[in-house]
């Protein structure tokens, strides 16, 4: 019973300390935030985090790990339902909250010196996305022509985005439309780079 009891409440503790990290990471990097700050926004003495987590690395990819999972949830939940373009266009527009809400990582990502583990997961879940816009045009397995458009066209959806979220003035509603059309122009030179 006590063992149930301590693990419940080390598991709730792990559960605070990733969701004090997505906060605290949304606008800064992993050297800007120390140990002690995750810990105390967490409410957990200090030395928990290493306790879980071993490292900040570890405990920063774990929480990236939770974010991707997230954003990849709110994705097919917005776009489960309508027609090709209703859910395209939901997933450009979730993809854009998703970025401003997180807007200090990803420009982080985009400048360099991210660490490796947290690249690997930020291409895993762009590929889960490639694969999720695709998958509202055919039902068949994506090629790997589909997929090369289909990411070149998700990065430059992204650089759009960033672009928008440094320069606040440029319309939401336009860079969403702007995506959408270039979805269609991207996907529609596929014969160029066929085999």
């Amino acid at each position: 019973m006590a063992t149930r009891k301590r693990s419940k409440v080390e598991g709730s503790a792990r559960d605070r300390l990733v969701s004090a990290g997505e906060t605290l990471f949304s606008d800064r990097t992993i050297d800007d935030v120390s140990a002690s700050e995750i810990a105390s926004a967490a409410g957990v003495a200090h030395g928990l985090l290493f306790h879980h987590f071993g490292t900040k690395l570890n405990f920063y990819v774990e929480v990236f790990k939770a974010s991707f999972a997230k954003v990849h949830a709110d994705r097919e939940a917005a776009t489960a339902e309508g027609s090709p373009e209703q859910r395209l266009r939901a997933f450009v527009t979730t993809h854009l909250h998703s970025m401003e809400a997180r807007k200090g990582a990803y420009i982080f990502y985009h400048r360099g010196g991210t660490p490796e583990k947290i690249l690997t997961l930020l291409e895993e879940s762009r590929m889960n996305g490639v694969k999720l816009v695709l998958s509202f045009f055919s039902d068949l397995p994506p090629s790997d022509v589909d997929l090369c458009l289909g990411r070149a066209w998700l990065a430059m959806v992204s650089e759009l985005i960033l672009f928008w979220i440094r320069n606040g003035h440029l319309s939401e509603n336009g860079i969403i439309e702007a995506s959408v059309g270039l979805f269609h122009q991207i996907m529609s030179r596929a014969k160029l780079i066929a085999p």
